[in-house]
């Protein structure tokens, strides 16, 4: 019996002392994933009123009838960071929403997986519509070029040189890509303790092209944004020129925020999970301490028991 409760003291002991520094291992991942949040949060302070101005002008109010958009690219970001199934959760759920909307109006999809996790999903449940997949790519830094990069690859736009013998001057082209209108899903920050699922809608640029090109002077007069940029382009000859390089950068700048606002809910829901794990965690090691020091006042009673019968003998 003594035997037996000293094994149990030592168990219990080491669980306590293991549970403790696990405890204090996810308090400082949640101290880091902290420290990283509030380094960002100016950043997203006057972020959706900068995208504004690129969201209305990829995403415009068209007099067109919708039922003329039969083709749809839909990119789905996920994340395959450790602590962030609920993100993936979110992504694939409005991924398969979006879907079945989609395919009840009888529209073509072409599908690109950000992330092995959404892949793994398209596969199982769109592969028939799965086109291209984009891995390792979390690996990478989110940044502005980065976000270029993706774009070129996936939209369609590029640059090449006019001239061989004069390579500084490039020309912003577009490779031919069948879509009509795109829908990128990702994560929103909310708040600490809220990420939201979230897309954007964009048309193509041969859908803008034709909008903005179509009849300058039937344009609404209250309409800011087209009666104060393009109108005033009305005789220029840069005015597609300048729409081809308007459109990368507002791609760019789409991409750019859905990869941070990605970034920043890891970070999030990563500081939640290492919140209810340090606290779990540190519960625990409390009750094997308990534990332990409840046997071991028990062999310290008995031992004295056995003494004082001993004595008394």
């Amino acid at each position: 019996m003594v035997s037996i409760s000293k094994a149990l003291l030592k168990e219990y002991k080491h669980k306590s002392d293991y549970l403790n520094r696990y405890s204090k291992l996810c308090r400082t991942i949640q101290i880091i994933s902290l420290s990283k949040l509030n380094s960002i949060k100016y950043r997203l302070k006057n972020r959706q009123a900068a995208l504004e101005l690129f969201r209305y002008l990829l995403n415009p109010i068209l007099n067109d009838n919708e039922l003329n958009y039969k083709n749809y690219f839909i990119m789905a970001i996920g994340t395959i960071k450790t602590c962030c199934n609920l993100l993936n959760n979110n992504a694939t759920s409005t991924l398969k929403t979006i879907v079945k909307n989609l395919l009840e109006m009888n529209k073509k999809i072409n599908l690109i997986a950000y992330s092995e996790k959404i892949t793994l999903f398209a596969k199982k449940n769109h592969s028939r519509y799965l086109k291209k997949k984009i891995l390792k790519a979390e690996f990478e830094s989110v940044s502005f070029t980065f976000a270029t990069i993706l774009v070129n690859r996936l939209f369609g736009f590029g640059f090449k040189f006019n001239n061989k013998k004069d390579p500084g001057y490039a020309k912003l082209t577009r490779k031919k890509i069948d879509y009509d209108k795109c829908i990128i899903i990702f994560n929103r920050y909310v708040s600490i303790t809220e990420q939201v699922p979230a897309f954007y809608t964009a048309y193509s640029y041969n859908k803008l092209l034709r909008f903005y090109h179509k009849d300058f002077d039937t344009i609404n007069k209250f309409d800011l944004f087209k009666s104060l940029f393009f109108v005033n382009l009305k005789e220029s000859m840069n005015k597609v020129r300048l729409l081809k390089n308007l459109c990368h950068f507002g791609y760019t700048l789409i991409i750019l925020d859905c990869l941070e606002e990605s970034e920043y809910c890891q970070y999030a829901s990563r500081s939640n999970v290492m919140k209810h794990a340090h606290q779990a965690s540190k519960d625990l090691a409390a009750k094997y301490l308990r534990e332990y020091h409840k046997i071991r006042q028990e062999l310290i009673t008995r031992e004295l028991s056995e003494i004082v019968a001993a004595v008394d003998a």
